[in-house]
């Protein structure tokens, strides 16, 4: 859920905690809220937030501050706390605090008595994207190029930069037009060109045009043969596609997945199944005691590979850097989801 600042960023004239900065050497003095708690900064995976007051239709207090983050967590660091003189409260600079259902209770004192408790609430502010539509996406009169923001294909940036990058299935989108649309619905990046003989790794530069206004997004291009498999007999799930967009150079590079689990608990890559339906990869394996990670089989050769492995405190735990996990013998239902970049998720559940 993106979050409404509006509902939570106090005026200039209630209070000067929102012109705190985690950077600033002081913290501010704040004369006109009448809240215990001036200034409070959190480190989140590594990252650092100014909890920010939340104040009611009149303008005052609830008793609750909102820390929006990038990656949630059961924990965070205390780095910079500001209380009224006379005040002292149960947090500390350097203290490591734990979130019970993405909330944080503060207790404050004065004179030695209870003066109240305070929430801190920790919502997830989600990363930004951009919809992928291409010419078989229709509407229920069967017109194409139809966004369906509720069900769309997106790509997200999973660092909130300019990188952009996510999985879009392709499986019945033969020589289909495609194109990605900005996340506010005004502007079509796409090109007028698509390469023949089809091609398993595309690299484009998009155009960009003005959206109609209307809900569909007729593109340019480029198009392919997106099934295209070369031949190679490893492929046993065509058309799945992933997709990295440069917003700043507006280059797309988009390449064939054929997602395979591998490492020392299995011998060489095993080529795993996608469900349409479910826009999940599955495999049932027997597995020695060893490691497993995912990783795919190039189509044609020179094209990209693609590794994923675990990685604590990220969005979905999955990352190229990410480790190899440990198992057990056994038989194991393995499943990897990459559809909702960049929620990556993955189960591997011993039989």
């Amino acid at each position: 859920m993106t979050l409404s600042y509006s509902k939570y960023i106090c005026t200039l004239a209630a209070t000067a905690l929102l012109l705190y900065s985690c950077d600033d050497k002081e913290l501010p003095q704040d004369p006109v809220l009448t809240m215990p708690v001036t200034a409070l900064c959190l480190e989140v995976s590594g990252e650092e937030y100014t909890a920010v007051p939340v104040l009611d239709d009149n303008a005052v207090f609830t008793g609750d501050l909102v820390l929006a983050v990038k990656v949630p967590s059961g924990k965070a660091k205390v780095t910079a706390i500001s209380l009224l003189d006379g005040y002292t409260s149960t947090l500390n600079v350097g203290d490591e605090v734990h979130f019970e259902d993405n909330r944080l209770g503060i207790t404050v004192y004065s004179g030695g008595k209870e003066a109240g408790v305070f929430t801190v609430e920790m919502q997830f502010n989600p990363p930004p994207f951009f919809y992928f539509v291409k010419t078989s996406d229709r509407d229920e009169q069967g017109d194409g190029y139809y966004l369906d923001a509720d069900t769309q294909a997106r790509i997200a940036s999973a660092g909130y930069d300019n990188y952009f990058e996510g999985e879009v299935d392709l499986t019945e989108s033969n020589w289909d037009n495609v194109a990605l649309v900005s996340e506010d619905l005004t502007t079509i990046y796409n090109l007028a060109d698509g390469p023949w003989p089809a091609l398993s790794s595309y690299s484009w530069t998009a155009e960009t045009k003005t959206a109609p206004g209307n809900g569909y997004f007729k593109s340019d291009g480029p198009w392919n043969d997106w099934r295209e498999t070369n031949g190679n007999p490893a492929i046993v799930s065509p058309g799945v596609w992933r997709v990295n967009f440069d917003s700043t150079t507006n280059t797309v590079d988009m390449t064939m997945t054929q997602w395979a689990v591998a490492g020392s608990a299995i011998d060489g890559l095993n080529a795993m199944t996608y469900d349409s339906e479910s826009r999940s990869w599955t495999i049932d394996a027997a597995l020695r005691s060893g490691s497993l990670h995912f990783e795919t089989i190039p189509v044609t050769f020179g094209d990209p590979r693609f590794y994923l492995g675990y990685k604590a405190d990220i969005l979905g735990q999955l990352a190229a850097d990410g480790k190899d996990f440990d198992v057990e013998a056994g038989n194991y239902s393995i499943t990897l989801t990459l559809s909702d970049s960049p929620y990556y998720t993955y189960s591997i559940v011993k039989k």
